[in-house]
């Protein structure tokens, strides 16, 4: 991933306007996959469903929060704080809801293992890397709430737990890993279902692409918030503002 990022021959792969509409693509296409080869609502099909939109949908889109401003540029208007905040906010609730809807296909498949009969505990491994993939998203989730609460220290922030932004870009590859070996287990070979498993590789590569678009942050940290900022604030941090005369009319001061 890293030799082939620096190796991108045109900026299109880069552009919003093929990596977010990709993301949304490549989630239909599984579910047309899912359902065509199903053909039939049951609880084993909610499953793929689930986790694919948790994390094309969402972890995707939580992991590349601090390179790829579309959101923030979106959502910002409509929320408080400063530039950095919001970021870090669209970053944290995206990787909760994302992670919410891996819980609910983790449990459509529980639910069709004790339906069947079978056996809960892992025995392929795309089984052993979901499981690997819940138990790490579980640990990222602690880690982050952690480091949240040292957020207005900005050097306590950078200090903590820095190994938050390796591991979460691990947990991608591994959710990536996961869908791919789900499908080639599940899918017949095709030439439709290759080229779904293409899309699924694709999705995986440009998210790693989307991480290098922006340069790297000051701490080095691939999946997290990083603390350097290339572009202006949205509105200024409350110590870059100063009230003259008691009044409600803030001076920003211009750095």
């Amino acid at each position: 991933m890293e030799w082939s990022r620096d190796k991108v021959p045109h900026p299109i792969f880069e552009s919003n306007l093929l990596f977010h509409p990709l993301l949304v693509c490549t989630f239909v296409l599984i579910m047309v996959a899912i359902f065509g080869q199903e053909r039939a609502l049951d609880l084993f099909s909610f499953h793929p469903v689930f986790m694919s939109f948790g994390t094309l949908i969402f972890i995707a889109e939580a992991v590349i929060a601090h390179k790829n401003h579309l959101l923030t540029e979106i959502l910002g208007p409509i929320m408080q704080h400063t530039r950095k905040q919001k970021i870090r906010a669209i970053h944290q609730n995206l990787n909760m809801i994302g992670a919410s809807f891996l819980g609910l296909g983790f449990l459509f498949m529980l639910a069709n293992k004790w339906k069947h009969g079978k056996s809960i505990f892992p025995h392929t491994l795309h089984a052993l890397i979901g499981w690997f993939s819940l138990g790490l998203i579980t640990l990222q989730a602690a880690i982050g709430n952690k480091k949240m609460q040292f957020v207005d220290n900005k050097n306590m922030f950078n200090k903590t737990y820095k190994w938050h932004g390796d591991s979460g870009l691990l947990l991608w590859d591994s959710l990536c890993l996961s869908i791919i070996l789900g499908m080639l287990e599940y899918f017949g070979l095709s030439l439709f279902h290759l080229m779904v498993e293409l899309f699924v590789v694709g999705c995986w590569w440009m998210v790693h692409l989307q991480l290098k678009r922006k340069g790297t942050d000051g701490d080095s940290q691939a999946g997290e918030m990083g603390e350097e900022e290339s572009e202006p604030m949205l509105i200024p941090d409350d110590d870059d503002m100063s009230v003259s005369g008691g009044g409600n009319s803030p001076t920003r001061m211009i750095v």
